[in-house]
């Protein structure tokens, strides 16, 4: 994965280097009381001890070696000091791994908790693999793994044929009881709702092996 990063946004910086030089006890200046010595506007003037401070914040990403030159030596023959601050790279940011690979074992444990009387637990893991499916199924291989919201699993599962009309009634069904099983509310539903709901995860689970869009050694 690239961890090189990315770069910071220029005034972001500039404000957290200013907190910076206030915590070590510098003064921050106004910089138009130094813009027309200078003949350019730095990003922020600091004072520390009679010391004044020219800085200028630039991305690697940019050449500037000739202009940050002059800058400095126009800084030096004002008397101030003058520094350089090179904007750093954030990591960037790790995409989600992909659950496919365990989606047997959701399916699995589904299955279980219908057996042990968790109906609204089995109904949410039954929900929990066909949104992984489904969003495995549809994004290009290329694609990093990104949250989907889940109404567009619905609309996706049958835009790609991995449901029928009264199994996407039955999807929306299964959507509003997740919604509520999400935001703390009591789920009261009928065992069968949860046997229905495990039979078009599997279904969808073997409508993608068979069109190769998985690892053929998982199985449901």
């Amino acid at each position: 994965m690239d961890m090189t990063g990315v770069i910071r946004k220029h005034d972001e910086y500039v404000s957290e280097l200013i907190l910076h030089y206030e915590k070590k006890g510098y003064r921050i200046l106004d910089i138009d009381d130094f813009s027309q010595k200078l003949g350019y506007f730095p990003d922020f003037v600091a004072e520390k001890d009679g010391d004044i401070t020219i800085v200028e914040v630039k991305s690697k990403e940019k050449p500037h070696d000739a202009r940050i030159s002059n800058m400095r030596e126009i800084a030096e023959k004002c008397g101030y000091k003058f520094e350089l601050k090179l904007i750093p790279k954030t990591p960037r940011e790790e995409p989600f791994k992909d659950a496919i690979d365990n989606i047997h074992v959701t399916i699995k444990n589904a299955e279980n908790l219908i057996k042990t009387g968790h109906i609204d637990n089995s109904i949410f893991m039954s929900w929990l693999a066909i949104e992984v499916c489904v969003r495995n199924f549809t994004r290009k291989s290329d694609e990093a793994v990104k949250p989907v919201p889940p109404g567009d699993i619905v609309r996706n599962a049958r835009e790609f044929d991995l449901v029928n009309d009264d199994e996407i009634v039955f999807l929306r069904k299964m959507l509003y009881i997740r919604d509520r099983f999400v935001h703390g509310f009591v789920v009261d539903v009928e065992k069968n709702i949860a046997v229905n709901a495990l039979k078009i995860a599997k279904k969808i689970l073997k409508k993608i092996l068979k069109q190769g869009k998985m690892d053929p050694v998982l199985s449901v």
